[in-house]
């Protein structure tokens, strides 16, 4: 498979539903042979990597309000999936990429990464685990270019995106600045009666710090009466 075979399958399957991105790129795969959906996944997994940049995650940190190393992950594949210019933007300028957030409402979201393995699986039950793709590639140690350590240091870097979504957000986007609101909106719910309190706390990724979102397990009780 060539690079302009692999980005004319990621452009014709994608969709700004990220449900409907991902099936459409399943039905893609699987109508090929196993090594051509190995040779689609290598040149994926390859685009991914070189994607493992600080100037990228600081746009996704930016344009989130926050963005943890597994959300970069999805954050990456989303990029990928949205085709080779953006692709390409993201690589070089990530500072331009304010019309693609803007115009993707799914951006980030994990089950893209994982359409080349259930294709696979599909073809040939056989198929255990993850395309052994993932096993062969040198993975990046350290994301690539310079380091930030704060929103000012993004600021400089970014300064489009750091003029629309700290500067300039959304009347949305103000809300959901508002912990209440996030804790509200996100707090995820187990069954009927389990809700998690999330926290933030500051981490240090290689020489810059960042922001680590987690859940704790509030008490049991109707999440309806939880909020009165």
């Amino acid at each position: 498979m060539t690079t302009e075979q692999f980005w004319e399958i990621v452009e014709d399957s994608h969709d700004k539903s990220m449900t409907a991105n991902e099936q459409k790129l399943f039905a893609r795969l699987t109508a090929l042979s196993e090594a051509e959906i190995l040779a689609f996944d290598r040149i994926w997994t390859e685009h991914y990597y070189r994607l493992y940049t600080n100037a990228l995650w600081g746009a996704a940190h930016l344009a989130q309000g926050w963005c943890s190393d597994d959300g970069f992950m999805d954050w990456r594949n989303w990029i990928i999936s949205c085709g080779r210019e953006a692709f390409e933007i993201a690589l070089d300028r990530p500072d331009d990429l304010v019309p693609l957030i803007d115009s993707e409402p799914d951006a980030g979201c994990e089950g893209i990464a994982y359409i080349a393995d259930n294709a696979l699986r599909a073809k040939n039950p056989q198929w255990e685990g993850v395309s052994p793709v993932h096993d062969t590639l040198v993975r990046p140690e350290e994301p690539a270019g310079p380091r930030w350590a704060s929103e000012e240091d993004l600021r400089m870097l970014l300064p489009k995106i750091y003029h629309r979504y700290v500067e300039n957000p959304t009347e949305v986007e103000k809300k959901m600045q508002d912990p209440e609101t996030f804790v509200k909106t996100f707090g995820a719910k187990l069954g009927e009666s389990q809700v998690f309190r999330p926290s933030v706390e500051e981490v240090q990724i290689g020489s810059a710090k960042g922001r680590r979102l987690t859940f704790t397990p509030a008490p049991k009780k109707p999440w309806w009466k939880f909020w009165k």
